[in-house]
């Protein structure tokens, strides 16, 4: 009301209303408004305040990353608790049967075991010889696979060992290099690298990728699946004539002597002392391969190879094939090549059976395409287990 008492012209009524509305909007107490000059003020200020919307919306943002953050690291300091406590209850237990090495054989049909049963490839006779005669025990993990290229295991080494973790991994390839178109090989990117590096450090990360890892599969074949068809060397049927039978004695078997006692060597010691023998130069006969290509496509990648184990501090192992005749004699080169030249500790089944085998084809070991038989798996098992029992110190 008015000094005359006549209701208050529309344009003031209009301004108190504004101001009522812009004081509640802003908080602002109502002393603040006694002034026209705050009044225009903070009614400028509150104009300004409705466009700073962005402001608010980043803010809710910020929060939600930073709950999600919160969530990351309570996940990964609760893996970690479960881990500390796994190890703890570990440690209660005699450690002779609870300390198992996982060692990966990674390789091609050689490795796979073409052409014999279930249980006779040199990883399951390996496994069970060397469980069976020492304290300490392992745990092999075959993924071999026929027709597997070099740069197959390039590009996948450091995914597999990653979500693996093996103690050791011994590679076995390169035959099929040398009759297979020359693949290039899978460069990984930096993010890639960013998320191995981290696996390393970050358990929930490695949870993440070992469930990737197994819902691929990775190239696992069902144990109940017959093998494929051969693609190394010569592919074809096996002989008509059966294997040899294996003797009796088992794959540690040398001469007919009684079995050995139990041996207490260790497997990380084993493996430190090839790697210091590794370091030391030792000469190998030039392959003389015509395919000079391939050749250098499968030391390259076997190089990376041994680069990839370096970084990730998992102690290599590279073996030569059984058979030293044809193709294999010159993927056999090239793996004592790369192996001289990487420091990579070797041991060189070819040479070991070329002292066996008076002739290039070995019918006692061998199949035709150069594949090992059954007793040739055991010997394979036989040599892995007497090098790392005891690596000594003359070369392999």
């Amino acid at each position: 009301m008015g000094v005359t008492g006549l209701p208050l012209p529309p344009e003031k009524l209009l301004a108190n209303f504004e101001r009522i509305v812009y004081q509640t909007a802003t908080s602002i107490p109502s002393r603040h408004w006694t002034d026209a000059t705050a009044w225009r003020y903070h009614r400028a200020n509150g104009m300004r305040a409705t466009r700073t919307w962005p402001v608010a919306v980043l803010t809710r943002l910020l929060l939600v990353a930073f709950g999600v953050c919160m969530g990351l690291l309570l996940i990964e300091g609760m893996l970690r608790a479960g881990s500390l406590f796994v190890h703890a209850r570990q440690e209660l237990r005699p450690s002779t049967s609870t300390d198992v090495s996982r060692v990966l054989c990674l390789g091609d049909s050689n490795t796979y075991g073409l052409w014999v049963d279930k249980g006779q490839t040199y990883p399951d006779v390996f496994q069970s010889s060397w469980n069976a005669h020492h304290d300490s025990r392992i745990q092999t993990v075959n993924l071999g696979y026929p027709g597997t290229h070099s740069a197959q295991v390039a590009a996948e080494f450091a995914q597999v060992i990653a979500v693996l973790r093996p103690q050791a991994v011994l590679v076995m390839v390169g035959v099929n290099d040398l009759w297979s178109a020359a693949q290039p090989r899978y460069e990984r990117s930096p993010l890639e690298r960013w998320l191995d590096t981290a696996s390393r450090h970050s358990r929930l990360i490695r949870f993440l990728a070992a469930t990737q890892f197994a819902a691929q599969s990775l190239r696992l074949v069902p144990a109940e699946s017959p093998p494929p068809p051969a693609s190394d060397g010569d592919a074809g049927e096996p002989p008509a004539e059966p294997p040899p039978p294996v003797s009796s004695a088992g794959p540690t078997d040398h001469g007919g002597e009684p079995p050995p006692s139990r041996r207490t060597s260790d497997l990380a010691t084993s493996l430190r002392k090839l790697q210091v023998r590794a370091g030391r130069p030792q000469r190998f006969p030039a392959s003389g391969a015509s395919t000079e290509a391939r050749i250098r496509e499968l030391e390259e990648n076997l190089e990376a190879v041994a680069a990839e184990a370096r970084d990730s501090a998992v102690p290599l192992i590279f073996l030569t094939y059984p058979s030293d005749s044809g193709t294999y004699r010159l993927a056999n080169g090239s793996i004592r090549a790369v192996a001289e030249r990487t420091a990579t500790p070797l041991i060189d089944l070819g040479a070991e059976f070329g002292k066996l085998c008076p002739t290039e084809h070995c019918p006692t070991f061998f199949y035709g395409d150069g594949h090992p038989r059954a007793l040739g798996y055991a010997r394979v098992a036989s040599i892995l287990v007497d090098r790392l029992t005891d690596p000594g110190d003359s070369p392999p």
